[in-house]
């Protein structure tokens, strides 16, 4: 039971054609699963990049709600969640320098809520800090010096122009707080008292 040379011959092609399809298989699954690795390494990137882009244009809005607060000064409205955001924020921006960009976007839209929130309340009333002329007593504001004008007229004299200058500027900062103003003046006990009426 000797094989003849053609049966040798023709079984030889088979394995040789088996060897060849197998191999043919192999290589295909081969650069299948490259491919599928680049498309998996490619969707990764796109991911990675998308998350990126979202993180990034989150801070940004919130780094702008940040800068308005500033320029609102919501530390009038609420101070402590003023400070909570502004770290919040901070926090975000140290997770974005580390490629955490999912922790970064929520971190950013944590705190651009806040800021969101703080700028929807109402400001305190509140004197700027370069005002020395105009202190506040309960409801009112008083001038130190005082207005003074010149005798016997309405003219007010120049050296309580500073005050009412300081006067202006509390008012324009807290225009936003402020329901009604009323100004109060009074004269002095000199001169008569008719014309003294009149004048007040």
């Amino acid at each position: 039971a000797r094989e003849s040379e053609a049966e040798k011959q023709k079984r030889l092609a088979q394995e040789r054609e088996a060897a060849e399809a197998k191999a043919q298989a192999e290589k295909e699954a081969a650069a299948k699963a490259r491919a599928d690795q680049e498309a998996k390494t490619r969707a990764e990137q796109d991911a990675v990049v998308t998350s990126r882009r979202s993180a990034d244009d989150v801070i940004r809005e919130a780094t702008i709600k940040k800068d308005l607060c500033d320029k609102e000064r919501c530390s009038l409205r609420d101070e402590t969640s003023l400070v909570r955001a502004n770290a919040t924020l901070d926090d975000a921006q140290k997770a974005f320098d580390i490629k955490d960009f999912t922790r970064a976007e929520e971190l950013a839209r944590a705190a651009l809520t806040t800021y969101e929130t703080i700028l929807q309340k109402p400001r305190k009333f509140a004197l700027p800090s370069d005002v020395s002329r105009v202190s506040l007593a309960g409801d009112r504001l008083i001038l130190n010096p005082k207005v003074k004008f010149e005798s016997g007229t309405t003219v007010i004299v120049a050296e309580s122009l500073p005050s009412l200058d300081e006067l202006a500027k509390v008012l324009r900062e807290n225009a936003t707080t402020l329901g009604a103003v009323k100004l109060v003046g009074y004269t002095d006990s000199r001169g008569n008292d008719a014309k003294n009426l009149t004048l007040s």
